[in-house]
């Protein structure tokens, strides 16, 4: 006599169960992104007003033009490259590495 029932899953309901680990991971990682994000801005508006004086109008007008942009990141699909193109090429940073965008319209390192 066996000491429990055993359950099989459909591929319906295994299916329904991955969706439903995927979305909450999804949101997870949402969180920790948005939350990292707002650490390094904390820091730039941190080093502006130190080293270049920035109040708190002109601390507002960075914090909204950086949200305005990276609204439009997820709509422009060369978004990462224009902005290497400035950022490394231009002003010399060479710490970055570049970001590149697949066929699918994401983000992604190429090392």
């Amino acid at each position: 006599m066996k000491a429990r029932v055993p359950h099989y899953y459909t591929a319906k309901e295994k299916r329904a169960i991955r969706d439903e680990m995927y979305r909450e991971y999804r949101k997870i990682e949402q969180e920790k992104s948005r939350e990292m994000a707002e650490r390094c801005l904390k820091i730039f508006l941190y080093v502006l007003n130190r080293d270049e004086g920035y109040g708190e109008k002109r601390a507002n007008r960075f914090y909204n033009a950086c949200g305005e942009l990276l609204a439009t990141a997820n709509q422009d699909e060369v978004f990462w490259e224009h902005i290497d193109r400035v950022v490394i090429d231009e002003l010399h940073i060479p710490d970055f590495k570049r970001d590149y965008t697949d066929k699918y319209g994401k983000a992604y390192r190429e090392d």
